[in-house]
């Protein structure tokens, strides 16, 4: 059995779902773009070492390769990921992706009137698109917020250790199911090993096995709930070494173990 991550992290993907309770996303990372649109209350969010607070009318948004977390007690929120094949000309725009100081923005009467219509015209709690078939109103949608973030939140100068850290989860993002550690990823790159570790710990709480862990995680959720492979074989394919640790790594993140994801949410 082979399965290519990339069908996952490059099609189209789209998936929603509505939050009126209790929230914990622990400190990870992935490929997708993330959207939070809290209606009511408020949540906490950690945005590469930053904290921040996304209020009643505010969106934040999480491009790929940031390193987040997010927790809330009583907000109610729209929480939705996006393949950036779903807008390739925003995703071909670096300084969207890499340079911008913040997360969370106030959105525009205009903007939140889209948000609105687009959200409440899906009335299932739980909304997912793949392959070929997002719908363009959710499309267009995501290139006006997008284009609206880019506007308000401020640029910021690259930094160089940022390049490094950049490149390092790049790496990590395309060999992630591969059996890599910390030092043969540095040769692959060009940084060294100590230099590499130095720039993880700007983020607190981040380290090289989280990064690649959240990635594999990521990966494992997604094989969880499309497909009937036995839990076993999602490890391995999922660059886990046994069922043990992945079990392990899956439940320190997720709150969870794999079966029990799967029975939730396929």
């Amino acid at each position: 059995m082979k399965i290519y991550k990339k069908e996952f992290g490059y099609s189209e993907d789209f998936r929603s779902r509505y939050h009126d309770e209790s929230y914990f996303a622990n400190t990870h990372i992935h490929q997708y773009i993330e959207i939070m649109y809290v209606t009511d209350g408020s949540l906490k969010l950690t945005v590469d070492g930053k904290q921040c607070e996304v209020k009643s009318g505010e969106i934040a948004v999480i491009t790929p390769f940031r390193i987040h977390s997010i927790s809330s007690t009583d907000a109610k929120f729209r929480l939705a990921v996006c393949s950036v094949s779903c807008v390739p000309n925003c995703a071909a725009d670096n300084e969207l992706f890499f340079a911008r100081e913040d997360a969370v923005f106030c959105a525009s009467e205009l903007l939140l009137s889209h948000m609105n219509s687009v959200f409440l015209a899906e009335d299932r709690r739980y909304v997912e698109y793949r392959g070929e078939n997002v719908p363009r109103r959710i499309k267009a949608l995501l290139y006006l917020l997008l284009t609206e973030y880019a506007e308000k939140v401020t640029k910021v100068l690259p930094q160089k250790s940022r390049d490094g850290l950049s490149a390092l989860l790049i790496y990590i993002h395309d060999h992630y199911t591969e059996n890599i550690t910390l030092e043969s990823a540095g040769r692959e790159i060009g940084y060294n090993p100590k230099y590499l570790s130095q720039c993880l710990s700007t983020i607190p709480g981040m380290s090289f096995s989280l990064a690649l862990n959240s990635l594999r995680i990521s990966f494992a959720k997604r094989l969880l709930v499309t497909t009937n492979y036995k839990i076993i074989n999602i490890a391995y394919e999922s660059g886990f070494g046994s069922e043990q640790s992945f079990h392990r790594a899956f439940l320190k993140q997720s709150k969870m173990t794999p079966g029990e994801y799967r029975k939730r949410y396929k």
